[in-house]
């Protein structure tokens, strides 16, 4: 292992959850580096005609959005509209892109339904003035808890702990990649923020360090502190890999291995703190399989947001090859660290387990081959036509779709929240 170029934030080298994590970090960076850059692990194909097809699902499917948008009175709690939206979904996944019903019903169901609208709702009382698109990342990590909840035999519902651990991502996670904030200021926020996740006593800065100070106070009326102490450890875990990643905004020079082990770390710890926010404690087992989620996920992130991580000084795998090379073969890398992670899954016995796993890499798999196609520049031609023919639409199309249709179901989405 190199020697790391950032020191640790001292109060998670104290933990017991430190050693985990560092573990963690070098396992997943040697199966990184053990992944293939050849053929990606893709099996199912669509003819050209099977593609048209599924576009005019598509294409159906945002004019019905585009319709809903165009109703002044539309908000989220309006039980018609809600289920008009739901039944939209389930058309466009299932005919579209190729969800079975068993998948359908899993994603679909009550549970996941009344957790998102019981989120959007909570998450407006306690900022009125936070944006559609922050609610919305807030909702993506909602949905993954709700989804490890699944794994783990639980009820699939919004927990005190669920709302805050989501919320807190615009909240910090933006505040730390902004580029207009100096490194002293995010410095001392960051070891005041460490402090109040320890559980010592530390007095707000301003308005918005009360804020986050009250999502952890959430958190500790869900989990008490002596008993559940790998809760607040796993969030000590993505406190440190978050201030981390500021270094991937400087200037200075940052090895190759220090970015792909502080992309691992920040993912991972990620997913690994919504496990333990969702169980309270996990097996060996279930942390190494939500750490390398998490990391997957960070991936897949990181190559759909080359260009513009590209024109803020963002550093990422990504970005950096894209300097280099075409991303033809860090993307056939990726599908295949996926692979990895989903094919050694253990350690889960929920009755949804094998209908979700399924879900999972089907989902991810085509967003990954959407990025692709939303950046044909920085790919060649011969890989596009490759892997083209494993996406349900064609890579023209969803372009031109996307150009069309982007306005309405932005705004569709900031007018249901």
């Amino acid at each position: 292992m190199a020697h790391p170029f950032f020191m640790p934030v001292k109060l998670f080298e104290e933990t017991s959850l430190y050693a985990d994590v560092e573990a963690l970090v070098d396992d997943f960076a040697e199966i990184w580096t053990r992944c293939r850059s050849n053929r990606p692990p893709l099996k199912r194909t669509f003819s050209p005609r099977e593609q048209i097809v599924r576009e005019t699902h598509l294409e159906a499917f945002l004019k019905k959005l585009q319709h809903e948008q165009r109703n002044k009175n539309a908000r989220f709690d309006d039980g018609e509209l809600q289920n008009r939206l739901f039944a939209h979904v389930r058309t466009f996944f299932g005919s579209a892109l190729g969800f079975t019903p068993e998948q359908l019903d899993l994603i679909l169901s009550l549970g996941f339904k009344e957790s998102t609208k019981d989120f959007v709702q909570l998450a407006h009382k306690f900022d009125s003035l936070l944006q559609p698109a922050d609610i919305f990342q807030a909702c993506r990590n909602v949905w993954i808890m709700n989804g490890l909840q699944l794994l783990l035999g639980r009820a699939v519902k919004l927990t005190p702990s669920i709302f805050a651990y989501s919320m807190l991502y615009p909240y910090t996670d933006n505040y730390l990649d902004d580029a207009s904030i100096s490194r002293e200021e995010k410095s001392a926020f960051n070891n005041r923020f460490a402090r109040r996740l320890a559980g010592r006593n530390v007095s707000a800065y301003n308005t918005h360090e009360r804020s986050i100070f009250s999502l952890v106070e959430m958190i500790e009326s869900d989990f008490e502190r002596s008993r559940w102490p790998k809760v607040f450890e796993s969030l000590l875990a993505i406190h440190q890999a978050q201030t981390k990643s500021v270094q991937l905004l400087g200037t200075e020079r940052v090895a190759d291995e220090d970015i792909l082990r502080i992309s691992l770390e920040k993912g991972g710890t990620s997913v690994l703190a919504d496990g333990y926010l969702v169980a309270g404690n996990l097996t060996h087992e279930q942390a190494r399989f939500m750490f390398g989620y998490g990391a997957y996920l960070q991936f897949l992130d990181d190559l759909q947001d080359v260009h513009e991580d590209s024109q803020t000084g963002q550093r990422s795998l990504y970005t950096l090859e894209a300097k280099r090379n075409k991303l033809d073969a860090i993307t056939n890398k990726t599908f295949h660290f996926g692979d990895n992670v989903l094919t050694n899954q253990s350690g889960f016995y929920g009755s949804g387990v094998r209908v979700y796993t399924g879900l999972m890499r089907s989902s991810i798999q085509l967003m990954l081959l959407e990025a692709a196609g939303f950046a044909p520049q920085l790919f060649s031609t011969t890989y596009l036509k490759k892997i083209e023919k494993h996406s349900p639409f064609r890579f023209l199309q969803l372009r031109k779709l996307k150009q069309t249709h982007t306005p309405y179901y932005a705004s569709m989405f900031g007018k249901l929240i």
